[in-house]
């Protein structure tokens, strides 16, 4: 049982923060695309939309998010051990 309660726990301090700072991070680089741009990003899954304009957005959205998430996942798993004495679950070796 307090297996279970470990996991939520850190599902709830890893994954909460970093879904939270993600959508932010997706907000700011939708607004710099536009200022830089001078326009809204479009679609990329949208034929319309040049394939150059969609492969920047997809590699800039998707580093941009990718980065930032990996930054407060790990944070996030560094205060879980200085808390808890121990790694988060999923980065605790396997037990043979």
């Amino acid at each position: 049982m307090a297996d279970v309660v470990t996991k939520l726990g850190w599902r709830l301090v890893g994954s909460l923060p970093a879904a939270l700072v993600a959508n932010a991070t997706r907000k700011a680089v939708t607004a710099g695309w536009s200022k830089a741009t001078g326009g809204a990003a479009k679609d990329p899954t949208d034929p319309r939309t040049p394939l150059r304009s969609a492969l920047a957005w997809s590699l800039l959205s998707g580093a941009g998010v990718g980065v930032v998430e990996l930054l407060v996942l790990r944070r996030s798993a560094t205060i879980w051990a200085r808390a808890t004495g121990e790694l988060p679950p999923p980065l605790r070796e396997e037990e043979s």
